[in-house]
Order: structure tokens, then sequence, then C-alpha cells
């Protein structure tokens, strides 16, 4: 009976409870790494996505700004070709009237 009772036994429960404690603290360091983890991958993945939108962006605000450019430059030679026919017309009028 000397060894279920008196400091044994004093000495077993502080024991337990020395392993509980450890369990306890592995098990919450076990659920924050795991947290961390998971928020990694979601910080992550929003850096991803961001780096995606802005590339999106800048494509899509270079081609716009391309088809833009071509617009005006367009439209430079049809009102210059615009221009020239007018001048004609009004040559060949200016012609015809003082023939």
């Amino acid at each position: 009976m000397g060894a279920t009772s008196g400091p044994a036994v004093k000495e077993q429960f502080r024991n337990e409870s020395y392993l509980n404690q450890a369990q306890d603290s592995i098990r919450k360091n076990q659920q924050k790494h795991a947290a961390q983890v998971e928020n990694k991958g979601v910080v992550g993945a929003k850096i991803i996505a961001k780096c995606v939108i802005g590339l999106v962006i800048t494509v899509g605000l270079v081609v716009f700004g391309t088809i833009v450019v071509r617009g005006f430059n367009d439209m430079k030679d049809w009102r210059g070709e615009f221009v020239e026919k007018i001048g004609e017309r009004r040559a060949e009028e200016w012609n015809m009237r003082n023939r």
C-alpha cells in the first residue's frame, strides 16, 4: 500500500499534471501553427490575385492606349484625305466658273 499513498501518489499526480499541461501546450501550438500556415496561404493568394489584377489592368491600358493612338492617326489621315478632296472640288468648281 505504500506505493498507492503518500509521496508516491503526490508525485504521480504532479507528473500527470505536468503531462496534461504539456499536451495542452502542444495542442495550442499546433492549432496556432495551423492557423498561421492557413493565414500564409490566404496572404499568398491575395498577393497573387493583386498581381494578376494589376497585370490585367496594365495590359488593358496598353491595348486601349494603342487603339486610341491608332484611331487618332487614322483620323488624321482621313482628315488629310478629306481636306485634299475638298480642295480638289473647290479647284474644279473654280475652274468651271472661270471657263
